[in-house]
């Protein structure tokens, strides 16, 4: 398979045989500079599920690594996520937004309008007491989080009278 650029020219082919116990990568990187050829294995572990039958897991092909992993990155060679130090997209969050984030998804799950700024709106038909009082204490607790650390970002001291 070919990778084609933004004015036709090829800038990467890569081939990829499927064993039992590893994956075979052989792939071409074409850029201004030089072109790189690249050869290698990477090996398969299986393990078996809770409900039956197998699952594959790469095991990370960088140097010292090896980790177990579901997804291998792409870089100067296929890595796991921790070789590249790549991170999930809530993990570089502040803490405003993840508070935020978290309140948006009690609200969805509750079916209220989405903005946090909305309030606290009626308890979802079928829902029992309890749960909604504890979801709504949950939403309440975020909601007030966010709202306390963007003010501490904005040098409002929410403390002071």
């Amino acid at each position: 398979m070919g990778f084609v650029g933004a004015y036709d020219e090829t800038i990467g082919s890569i081939g990829v045989i499927a064993e039992e116990k590893c994956v075979l990568l052989s792939y071409q990187r074409n850029n201004s500079e030089e072109s790189k050829d690249m050869k290698y294995s990477v090996d398969i572990e299986w393990t078996s599920c809770n409900l039956g039958g197998m699952r594959p897991w790469f095991r990370c092909p960088a140097r010292n690594c090896g980790r177990r992993v579901a997804i291998l990155y792409s870089g100067a060679i296929f890595a796991c996520r921790h070789c590249y130090q790549l991170v999930y997209s809530c993990q570089r969050e502040n803490l405003a937004y993840r508070a935020a984030h978290r309140a948006e998804k009690i609200r969805d799950r509750l079916g209220w309008e989405f903005s946090i700024f909305d309030g606290v709106e009626l308890k979802p038909k079928g829902m029992h007491w309890k749960t909604f009082n504890r979801l709504c204490m949950l939403h309440n607790k975020h909601a007030n989080t966010s709202f306390r650390d963007a003010a501490l970002r904005f040098g409002i001291n929410p403390f002071e009278p």
